[in-house]
């Protein structure tokens, strides 16, 4: 065995070979010193107590069980033919990563190095300036997690016959999982479908489809054989980028038994969502976002505290049962970065913003594809070679480009850089997640609204085209069988270390901490905006008359985000509706269609107009100037004060105002605007 002895104390190279009968990979040792005299060249005590060597060769039956106490904080590679080099990789968040011959193969390639000029987060950048870590550096952090959590497993467990190939194929899984996203990451995807759409291309397209074409072009240019890896071996680590969902059949094709299920959660977890993609992507996006990482939980502790068992029928990795916290403190953080940072107002406008950009862009803006061929970005989807040209820089080369055809898409990402963009007229936030209603119908129930505002055509086909209807839907990431948001500690699996006969079990509610238990697991919110800043206050208007209709079924209404142009400050502060006593709220059971919520609407309406006594005529004119909706105006007349008092002398004007007013008269607009909210974090809006 590679070590010498200094001190009383063994220090360990900083390789170690595992002896089995007939393999060698890697050394075990037993030693009589305390814990504390094993000393890694990193970090963290590591204190293994090893009878003798044991084997993780899937033909060699384990010779003994490996007890594992302390912290693996640093975990040595596992050496084998062709992977004695491999690399060290100075990373900001694992410090240093070390990854096998066959990953530095894959890493050196164009469909590989193409990452570096994707960020992870895409439009998040005008929001948190911090965040410009790529794709790059995220998939070399999830393929070092992932091969760390494997081997964790491996040591403490060598009865699940844990291979070297395993942990090659759930490490390069790692790698690879990310390569298939296109320019400005997740925002390609619903680029891509929107154009499909139009051309009326059936099925819809996602990134994994083509992380798995880009591995089978890489890999083909390898010879696996080399890295004592098969066929089943390739399509084994296909499986693990996609994932497979609880009750799913094994496939017979990957080359290992149904016990192994296990494995494919490790990067792509479909059972609870914790994973080690996930747990990268939080520590590296809280770094860049707020410049320190929002996990407070001790990854390497996470891992020791892993064990494989099986429950109902099928091997799940399970945690320590005082993890619960902990893992509840994860998945907290996975909300916090949606709502802060991944569905942010400003981010959800940029990403409207690129997005047209690129739509309007892709008949004209080409890229080389197969055999010279130039295609367009939406036709990248098809062809592998076009595909590794895309990146983010897409944006600079249509901006920069002489091409009059681009002239639209240059205007639109000239309004970005100049911080013009696309203006938020409204939000809503509904009570319950039952509420069944659809962006479209909503869109519809605006622009219905718009025409009682200007019963103009050509105005309502101006704004038909400037509207924007979008749901940003915020959850823990789990849902349960009605498809309403969950406690995703409901679908973790946990064990008690030092009662194991009991094998594993689910947390029961109340075994855990109420201070610690949200309220809710989900919030639905809605984002109306338009793109052209001109018909801004009649969309307004009409959003204020639909969100004042169906008021008993929001929440907590978030006020307009932007205060008009000629408001000064501290005029129409804003004033946030709130739940009144005696409103009736859906109940957590109950659904509602949305053709239910518009009879309940009408119902009320007609009660409360029945109960009121009927006012002057002179009255009630004068009430519908002063309730009336002042951003319902035309560019042609401008209302003075809030009694509804005219600027202009003309008096058809002055009729105008006043049958505006009165056709909406649900409300005065100027007291639900407030100034452009700042963010926590150092954010710049």
């Amino acid at each position: 065995m590679l070590m010498r002895r200094m001190n009383s104390a063994f220090f360990v190279q900083p390789t170690l070979l595992l002896v089995t009968r007939r393999k060698v990979y890697g050394i075990f040792f037993h030693s009589a010193s305390p814990p504390d005299a094993l000393l890694d060249a990193r970090a963290g005590k590591v204190s293994y107590n090893v009878g003798t060597a044991s084997s993780l060769a899937e033909d060699d039956a384990p010779r003994t069980a490996v007890d594992c106490s302390g912290e693996l904080s640093f975990c040595l590679p596992l050496v084998g033919t062709n992977d004695t080099p491999g690399k060290h990789i100075q990373d900001r968040v694992h410090e240093y990563v070390f990854l096998p011959t066959i990953a530095i193969r894959i890493v050196d390639t164009l469909e590989f190095q193409r990452l570096r000029s994707l960020k992870q987060l895409g439009t998040t950048v005008f929001l948190y300036p911090g965040a410009t870590h790529t794709r790059f550096e995220h998939s070399i952090g999830v393929a070092h997690l992932a091969s760390q959590m494997v081997r964790q497993i491996a040591l403490c467990q060598p009865e699940l016959n844990i291979t070297r190939a395993d942990t090659i194929c759930v490490t390069v899984a790692g790698l690879c999982h990310d390569i298939g996203h296109g320019p400005f990451s997740h925002l390609f995807e619903h680029l891509v479908n929107r154009i499909r759409e139009r051309k009326r291309i059936k099925g819809t397209w996602h990134h994994e489809q083509m992380s798995i074409r880009l591995l089978r072009r890489i890999l083909s240019r390898i010879n696996l054989w080399e890295y004592g890896l098969t066929d089943e071996d390739a399509r084994f680590i296909e499986l693990c980028i996609l994932g497979l969902a609880p009750k799913s059949p094994w496939p017979t094709n990957v080359g290992r038994p149904p016990y192994k299920r296990f494995l494919v959660d490790i990067v792509a977890n479909k059972r609870n969502g914790v994973d080690v993609d996930r747990l990268d992507y939080f520590l590296r996006d809280s770094l860049g976002c707020y410049g320190r990482a929002a996990l407070d939980v001790h990854i390497p502790r996470l891992f020791s505290a892993c064990k494989v068992l099986c429950y109902e029928g099928e091997y799940q990795i399970c945690f320590e049962e005082k993890m619960a916290l902990s893992l509840s403190d994860i998945l907290n953080v996975r909300a916090k970065l949606h709502k802060h940072a991944y569905q942010h107002r400003l981010v959800k406008v940029t990403d409207y913003m690129v997005s047209d950009a690129l739509y309007e862009a892709d008949p004209f803006f080409k890229v080389r594809g197969k055999n010279g061929k130039l295609i367009s970005m939406s036709e990248c989807v098809e062809d592998e070679e076009g595909f590794c040209q895309l990146g983010d820089w897409v944006c600079n080369a249509i901006a920069a480009s002489s091409d009059p055809r681009l002239a639209k898409a240059q205007s639109i990402i000239q309004r970005i850089n100049e911080r013009n963009l696309y203006r938020v007229v409204g939000t809503a936030m509904f009570a319950r997640f039952q509420v069944r209603v659809t962006e479209e119908s909503i869109r519809e129930e605006i622009l219905s609204y718009c025409m009682e505002i200007e019963a103009d055509l050509v105005l309502r086909d101006a704004i038909d085209k400037t509207l924007i209807v979008s749901f940003v839907v915020i959850t823990f990431g789990s849902f349960d069988d009605n498809g309403l948001p969950d406690d995703p500690i409901n679908k973790v699996t946990f064990y008690n270390p030092k009662n194991i006969e009991i094998g594993a079990f689910k947390l029961p509610r109340t075994r855990v901490s109420p201070l610690f238990l949200p309220s809710e697991y989900g919030e639905r919110m809605l984002f109306v905006m338009v793109r052209e800043e001109a018909l801004a206050d009649v969309v307004t208007a009409a959003f204020e008359a639909w969100r004042e209709r169906y008021e008993r079924h929001l929440g907590v209404a978030v006020p307009t985000s932007n205060r008009r142009k000629d408001e000064s400050p501290g005029k129409g502060s804003a004033r946030p509706r709130r739940f009144s006593e005696n409103r009736d709220v859906l109940s957590g059971n109950d659904f509602v269609s949305f053709e239910e919520m518009q009879r309940q609407v009408q119902t009320a309406a007609c009660e409360q107009e029945a109960h009121q006594p009927q006012p002057q005529s002179q009255q009630q004119q004068q009430q519908h100037l002063q309730r009336g909706v002042k951003s319902a105006r035309s560019p042609s007349c401008k209302l003075g004060n809030s009694q509804g008092e005219h600027t202009d002398g003309n008096d058809e004007n002055n009729e105008r105002v006043k049958r505006i007013c009165t056709s909406v008269g649900r409300g005065n607009v100027e007291e639900k605007h407030t100034d452009t909210c700042t963010h926590e974090g150092g954010a710049v809006e």
